[in-house]
């Protein structure tokens, strides 16, 4: 069930993960600078940055995390 703000799902679940799989594996192989830190704009942003960072371990990427808020 969708919650009543959202009228139409873009994207399914298994669209974004494939996505996110595929940038992983683009991403892995550039990403193993001991400073390499991945920075997500809160608000929208965490449970997408959480999936790239999980797959990121699966190819032994551990990355730092942090978050930065914007107003507009």
């Amino acid at each position: 069930m969708r919650p009543h703000h959202i009228r139409e799902v873009l994207f399914t679940r298994a669209k974004i993960q494939q996505r996110v799989n595929e940038l992983v594996e683009a991403m892995a192989p550039d990403c193993h600078a001991e400073n390499f830190a991945m920075i997500g704009i809160l608000r929208g942003s965490f449970m997408f940055l959480a999936d790239l960072v999980r797959d990121l371990y699966q190819h032994n990427v551990h990355p730092r995390i942090d978050f930065i808020t914007l107003e507009s």
